[in-house]
C-alpha cells in the first residue's frame, strides 16, 4: 500500500479578512492533516497573526522557495511569500490559481 498523500496548497489570504484565522484552525486539526500533505501559502507574518487570533501555536519548517520543501519533514510545511505575488516565486509570471494548477502539481511531484 502506498504512503502517498495528496499535496495541497493553503493560501493564508488577507491579513484584514478572516483566511489567516481559518487557516490556522485546519492545519491545527489533526484529522485534516493525517490525510494530505499541506503547504501554507502567503505571507508569514500573516500565518503568525492568524495563529495568535486563533490562540493556537504550530510548530512547522518555513521555506522561501518551493523548490526547497521537504514532505519527509511532516505534514505541514509554510512557503512564506513575504509580499511578492506568489505566482512570482513559483516561476509563472500568472493569476494565483493558474500558480496553483500549473506550478504546484510538477514541483509537488517531484518530491515523491
Amino acid at each position: 500500500m502506498s504512503n502517498y498523500k495528496p499535496r495541497i496548497g493553503l493560501f493564508v489570504g488577507d491579513v484584514t479578512g478572516i483566511g489567516p484565522e481559518i487557516t490556522v484552525k485546519v492545519v491545527a486539526q489533526r484529522k485534516a492533516l493525517s490525510n494530505c500533505f499541506i503547504i501554507g501559502v502567503g505571507d508569514h507574518r500573516v500565518f503568525q497573526l492568524g495563529q495568535r487570533i486563533a490562540q493556537v501555536a504550530l510548530d512547522y519548517p518555513i521555506y522561501d522557495d518551493i523548490d526547497e520543501v521537504d514532505s519527509s519533514t511532516g505534514n505541514f510545511v509554510f512557503l512564506d511569500a513575504e509580499n511578492q505575488m506568489v505566482a512570482r516565486i513559483l516561476g509563472y509570471e500568472a493569476t494565483m490559481d493558474v500558480a496553483l494548477i500549473k506550478a504546484f502539481k510538477p514541483k509537488l511531484a517531484a518530491n515523491e
